[in-house]
């Protein structure tokens, strides 16, 4: 099976939906809304997934790397369905793909 990957480089987030369900969802990762939200609004590298989503490869301020997958709900808003400390080869592919 051939898969295409659409690499975005910047996506513009205005807003993220919150509510107790993601925010509990994504603290079961071990992340909180804080970090996810330094992802969506500073650099990051952007992948349209299946399903309409989108994943996020970025670093918290703290130098934490992130994954998140997000649903969009209008334009440029977005609800944060999970999220999660990317794997080595994940970290790896970020590094490269930021130095270009």
């Amino acid at each position: 099976m051939l898969h295409c990957v659409t690499f975005i480089e910047q996506m513009k987030i205005i807003s993220l939906e919150w509510n107790d369900d993601n925010i509990e969802h994504v603290a079961l990762h071990g992340i909180n809304s804080a970090e996810v939200e330094d992802v969506c609004f500073n650099s990051h590298i952007a992948v349209k997934g299946r399903f309409g989503r989108y994943i996020l490869y970025g670093q918290s301020s703290a130098g934490r790397f992130i994954k998140l997958i997000l649903a969009k709900l209008y334009d440029h808003i977005f609800r944060c369905v999970t999220a999660y400390d990317m794997i080595e080869s994940e970290k790896h592919k970020y590094k490269l793909k930021k130095s270009w």
